[in-house]
């Protein structure tokens, strides 16, 4: 629904963001407290009397949290909770990525139940879990929902796991399928890893999709000719440039060029001495910037 404000263009506008502040971090965290009692098969309370089921033991699943996601933010006492005010008015810190982490193990263990009966002395339900999860679903929307009013530019997919929503995409239908046809498995399997890593709400992962890509890059001018890669790169190179000398140049020059970025900057984590990627808008600028290179480059493999 879109409201006055909105459909006039008078409001303030929200803009999208990855960053996941203590608001987003309160509704996105609330929104998975309510669906604990989904969890209660893995983490069983029972009633003292007739063993019964009657929800989730909270501090069994506190434990087991401490090591499953250790980054979750904790009050004082220990406590799962959401980030608090300090005394001097700051919110204390936390880990902005951990509540994505407690999205995905909800959205992937809940299950349906169903109350059997109440037991009206103990004034509780007893419950019984069943064998199908339509749970998920309603949660994966609830969670989306968030994401989108809030302008978070993540998406709860299909298998439940959280992806970074990109302002563009990142391959269209002609080039995935491009890719799939690929001869070579280990080029294949490179950028599709990539691709995947690239899309991560974790910026150490989008470093990682780098080196994968680059990966890439390096085999892909090897392909024509193993034993000798500047041959087998001029062998594509020819191919690309459908016989434009202008073309020809310029995606010399690219090639070149990224290859000294390869070699000069700290592309792959355990080379030293290199020029350091100091921030997460130069890994986008040069993922961004190779993969354009690739796409072309495939069509020709």
């Amino acid at each position: 629904m879109t409201l006055y404000t909105q459909r006039n263009g008078i409001g303030t506008k929200i803009e999208n963001s990855s960053v996941i502040t203590h608001m987003h971090y309160k509704l996105l965290y609330e929104c998975c407290n309510r669906y604990y009692r989904y969890l209660g098969y893995m983490y069983p309370i029972r009633c003292d009397e007739t063993d019964d089921m009657i929800g989730l033991n909270r501090e069994e699943f506190e434990l087991r949290l401490r090591f499953k996601i250790p980054d979750l933010y904790r009050n004082i006492l220990g406590e799962l909770d959401v980030p608090e005010l300090d005394f001097s008015g700051k919110y204390d810190e936390f880990n902005t990525y951990s509540v994505l982490d407690l999205i995905e193990y909800v959205g992937n263990n809940i299950k349906d139940y169903e109350i059997t009966d109440h037991h009206p002395y103990k004034m509780h339900e007893h419950i019984r879990y069943l064998e199908t999860n339509n749970c998920r679903e309603i949660f994966r929307d609830e969670i989306n929902e968030i994401f989108n009013f809030s302008n978070l530019q993540y998406i709860l997919n299909v298998d439940y796991l959280v992806e970074r929503v990109l302002d563009f995409e990142l391959l269209d239908t002609h080039y995935k399928s491009k890719i799939v046809d690929i001869k070579e498995d280990g080029i294949r399997t490179l950028i599709d890893k990539a691709n995947v890593m690239y899309k991560s709400a974790n910026a150490l992962n989008r470093t990682d999709a780098l080196e994968k890509i680059w990966d890439a890059f390096e085999r892909i001018k090897s392909f024509n000719n193993h034993s000798n890669k500047n041959e087998s790169t001029e062998t594509l190179i020819s191919k690309m440039c459908g016989g434009n000398e202008n073309i020809h140049e310029l995606l010399e020059i690219e090639f070149r060029t990224l290859t000294a970025i390869g070699n000069d900057y700290r592309i792959r984590h355990h080379e030293m001495n290199k020029h350091e990627i100091r921030n997460i808008d130069q890994v986008d600028y040069l993922y961004n910037r190779i993969l354009s290179l690739i796409i072309f480059a495939i069509e020709y493999l």
